[in-house]
């Protein structure tokens, strides 16, 4: 049990966020009016993920943030930052498409995708479900997954880091239809912060992700399967795909060539790295993060 001491901390932290948010789950059910939910929503959100963080830092001694990843670097590549959202959104476009044909449900995706819009009445709807669906939650989940539990794991393995607060962050939607989409921006929004070393970038990629999926999405579905058909659909999605998928390489290139050529900027080392396989598999089996992903699943089944 004692390889897995280091581990346990923040496995413990995770284990307790899932369990707030499995609770969290009562108290939205019994809002009757949307206002309240969605003030419930956001109060829910700071509760759940900033609160439980912040206590954790203060018993264990440490910054809020890793000295690499920062809320202080601002993301200074716009274009890195606008085409991460396209491969965010077109990804999880075809993921979540791959996921309705593989349950032979493609063709009706797009209709049942354009139910997700509701509560939104009038101005004062759409402000209550942009911050308490779009804003809040993209501030409070960075930081808790690319800003907290991102940074415990890193100084054991970079890369090991990486994958362990990817499935925290998707597990913690309780949502295995959705899963393998949760995954791919997961992994996604985590490549950004260590590319750009800052939390601002997640964020403001958490939060336009947010936006297009609520507001655009839905329509987008209607507009695109609906006339053109499945294979058309997924023809132009991968093609776009790899459009953005190429400018996010040579930006993240170019990025990593003035990292080289600036003696002030620290250098991309995050400590003493550790196996890359040790990390992960202590990381996994550390007994509270089984906990919390077991409880996961219960609450995917059971949704």
């Amino acid at each position: 049990m004692s390889k897995f001491k280091q581990y346990t901390p923040p496995a413990v932290l995770l284990l307790t966020v899932f369990v707030l948010l499995a609770l969290s789950g009562l108290l939205t059910s019994t809002s009757d009016e949307v206002s309240e939910l969605f003030f419930t929503n956001m109060i829910l959100q700071i509760v759940i993920f900033i609160l439980p963080a912040l206590f954790y830092c203060k018993i264990r001694r440490r910054k809020v943030t890793h000295a690499g990843y920062s809320f202080a670097i601002l993301p200074a590549h716009p274009v890195f930052l606008l085409a991460m959202f396209g491969v965010i959104v077109l990804g999880s476009m075809l993921v979540n498409l791959g996921v309705a044909a593989l349950f032979g449900t493609a063709e009706e995706f797009g209709a049942s995708a354009a139910t997700t819009l509701t509560g939104i009445a009038d101005v004062s709807g759409a402000v209550y479900v942009i911050f308490s669906f779009c804003i809040i939650p993209a501030i409070t989940e960075e930081f808790f997954f690319r800003g907290i539990l991102l940074s415990e794991y890193t100084d054991s393995n970079p890369a090991a880091a990486v994958l362990l607060s990817t499935v925290a962050f998707a597990a913690s939607h309780f949502d295995a239809v959705q899963l393998p989409a949760y995954l791919l921006s997961g992994l996604l929004l985590a490549f950004a912060v260590r590319v750009t070393r800052s939390l601002l970038t997640p964020i403001l990629l958490h939060c336009a992700v947010n936006l297009f999926n609520v507001f655009l999405l839905p329509y987008l579905w209607q507009v695109t399967l609906a006339p053109l058909g499945v294979l058309f659909t997924v023809f132009i999605l991968v093609g776009l795909l790899l459009i953005c998928a190429l400018v996010v390489l040579r930006e993240t290139e170019q990025i990593y060539t003035d990292y080289a050529s600036d003696p002030r900027r620290e250098k991309d080392t995050f400590g003493k790295s550790g196996s890359f396989f040790t990390t992960l598999l202590h990381g996994f089996l550390a007994p509270p993060f089984i906990a919390a992903l077991i409880l996961s699943l219960i609450l995917a089944l059971i949704a």
